[in-house]
């Protein structure tokens, strides 16, 4: 199955919070805190190489701890000084578009190799992160590490949604309509789909009752009380769940038309 990109929107609030430097550092503190090494876009030529045959490494040895690895800076949770400066200028000059690398420096577990790119695009009111579904579909003697894999993506989600408690976000990408500011702002959204945040509320216009009720499988109550809908496991045999039960049971659509 060829790899394809899946991409979370986050339709904040304001766009002012997309240029808050204090709000920027809060949430890199806290992916950096779950053992993330952040660079700007501009060094990702200069660092991938080096962060990649680290985990080629890591893979070769994974099943021996003792194994040692060369150390190097990249594998330290945190961010560079050159990212540091490409999110001060962002911020004063109010650029249209800021791209972040993020790097795991994971040395075993479901986030070893992780790396994703997380961007702020205030012309469009959005934040963005964006990984290769490869994590979560790899063959393997064991497909529970794929679903591992799949649980932290959304623990690394569900932290972005913390930090900047969007009005709503979902992912991208895939069946269904295109959801603008304005549509998001009103709590307008006719689609449920493969993941889905929504905000107090949205579980309000829903009902939380009905909303915490969806036969799916993950959901969340989250710290605003908003809640996390995923439907169903991403690329597994879930056959106990489906996307379309839980639409219907929100009485959302099950079919898309662009009609």
């Amino acid at each position: 199955m060829p790899k394809q990109s899946l991409a979370i929107d986050y339709y904040v609030r304001d766009i002012e919070q997309l240029y808050d430097n204090d709000l920027i550092q809060r949430c890199l503190q806290a992916i950096a805190e779950r053992g993330y090494h952040m660079v700007a876009d501009s060094e990702r030529s200069a660092t991938f190489d080096t962060w990649y045959d680290i985990v080629s490494q890591l893979e070769r040895t994974r099943n021996d701890a003792s194994v040692p690895v060369d150390p190097d800076p990249i594998f330290t949770p945190g961010s560079t000084a050159a990212l540091e400066d490409e999110i001060r200028s962002y911020c004063t000059n109010r650029d249209d578009y800021l791209p972040i690398r993020v790097y795991s420096t994971a040395r075993s577990g479901a986030s070893l190799g992780f790396d994703f790119l997380l961007s702020l695009a205030p012309e469009d009111g959005l934040l963005n992160a964006s990984i290769e579904d490869i994590y979560f579909t790899r063959i393997t003697d064991n497909p529970q590490e794929n679903v591992q894999a799949y649980e932290h993506w959304l623990e690394i989600l569900q932290i972005l949604y913390t930090v900047w408690h969007p009005i709503y976000a979902h992912l991208t990408g895939e069946e269904g309509p295109y959801i603008d500011q304005e549509e998001a702002r009103a709590l307008d959204i006719q689609w449920l789909y493969d993941i889905n945040f929504l905000s107090p509320e949205l579980v309000d216009r829903f009902g939380r009752e009905r909303v915490l009720a969806t036969p799916a499988w993950r959901i969340q109550t989250l710290d605003d009380n908003g809640v996390l809908i995923v439907p169903k496991l991403y690329y597994g045999s879930d056959d106990a769940h489906s996307r379309e039960a839980a639409a219907s049971h929100l009485g959302l659509p099950t079919e898309f038309s662009e009609e």
